[in-house]
């Protein structure tokens, strides 16, 4: 399966394949990972947190980058015709 932004392979084969560099819980090798999510990115997401509490404390930045992405997710399962499941793939795309 392909990432509908990225378009990159998400499959589980791919993913099950011995001879895989270290992986992240999903499967994608960790630098496959850190190509879809670049340190800009990131450092971009960081911007204007400046302690641990609003990184990850309650109402923190991680709190608010998981409920946007949850909300993106039942975005896409609406927009797909036909279907009342998410895959795995578009939930963490």
């Amino acid at each position: 399966m392909a990432c509908p932004y990225t378009g990159s392979d998400l499959s589980p084969a791919r993913a099950s394949k011995s001879s895989a560099p270290p992986s992240d819980r999903r499967g994608l090798p960790a630098e496959e990972v850190k190509a879809l999510l670049p340190d800009e990115l990131i450092d971009e997401l960081l911007a204007g947190a400046r302690t641990e509490q609003e990184i990850a404390g309650p109402g923190g930045l991680l709190g608010q980058l998981t409920k946007r992405l949850v909300e993106r997710a039942m975005e896409v399962e609406q927009e797909r015709p036909g279907s009342g499941v998410v895959q795995e793939h578009e939930l963490y795309a």
